[in-house]
């Protein structure tokens, strides 16, 4: 998502590198778990996946899953934390609800199996209680920002 790919193209640029001139490609789309493929298999040099996806590649093999051996990856450099899911609710609608969902979302627990299928297939680590001043970060990675009150 954008802003995985922001703190990526930011992380290149803090250690000098300039992705738009100094890569011969970068892109930003697939899954945590086709780009570390790719990158195991070697049709690409590098790739970013989350944290928590990175722990599950190693895990998955260990128990006998997955595609790619355990620990043949390794962290080069991590960035910044962004947040990248948001699940938002007009003005307007009932408090209750969005109240319940909340609860739901961040009462999911990578530990217990039953949760960590519905995070995986959401592609998240979790989810948090977040405030609009959250994302001011990643504002602040984008080149032209507008606030929309």
């Amino acid at each position: 998502d954008l802003a995985k790919s922001l703190a990526a193209w930011r992380l290149l640029e803090k250690h000098g590198i300039r992705p738009a001139t100094d890569l011969a490609n970068f892109k930003h789309d697939g899954s945590c778990e086709s780009i570390a493929l790719n990158v195991f298999l070697k049709s690409v040099d590098a790739g970013m996946v989350c944290d928590y996806s990175f722990e599950d590649i190693n895990e998955a093999r260990e128990h006998g899953e997955g595609e790619i051996p355990p620990h043949q990856l390794r962290v080069l450099a991590r960035t910044e934390e962004v947040p990248t899911w948001v699940f938002a609710a007009l003005k307007g609608t009932d408090q209750n609800l969005v109240l319940q969902v909340a609860r739901a979302l961040t009462a999911l627990n990578r530990t217990r199996k039953e949760h960590r299928n519905v995070l995986e297939e959401a592609e998240a680590g979790g989810f948090v209680p977040a405030r609009d001043s959250d994302f001011d970060g990643v504002r602040k990675m984008l080149p032209s920002t507008r606030r929309v009150p």
